[in-house]
C-alpha cells in the first residue's frame, strides 16, 4: 500500500508540473499570436486613406455641397 501511495504521489507531482508547463506554453503562444495580430492590424491600417477628398467649400446658388467623413473600425484582422 505504501508503494502505491508513493507512486500516486509521484504521478500527481508529474501531472502538476506538466499542467504548469502547458500553462506557460499556452501563455507564450497567446502572446505570440497577439503580437502577430497587432502587426497585421497595423499593416492593414497603413493602407487606409488618411484624408477625405477635398471639395470646394463655397456654396453657389442652386448647387449642393458634399461633406465626406470616414470611420474605419476593426476589432480583428480582416474585419471591417
Amino acid at each position: 500500500m505504501e508503494a502505491f501511495a508513493q507512486d500516486f504521489s509521484a504521478m500527481s507531482g508529474k501531472l502538476l508540473r506538466y499542467q504548469e508547463d502547458l500553462k506557460t506554453e499556452l501563455a507564450a503562444k497567446t502572446a505570440e499570436i497577439q503580437r502577430d495580430l497587432d502587426m497585421a492590424r497595423d499593416f492593414q491600417q497603413a493602407f487606409l486613406p488618411r484624408d477625405c477628398p477635398q471639395v470646394p467649400t463655397h456654396v453657389d446658388e442652386g448647387r449642393f455641397t458634399l461633406n465626406f467623413h470616414h470611420i474605419y473600425r476593426a476589432r480583428h484582422v480582416g474585419e471591417w
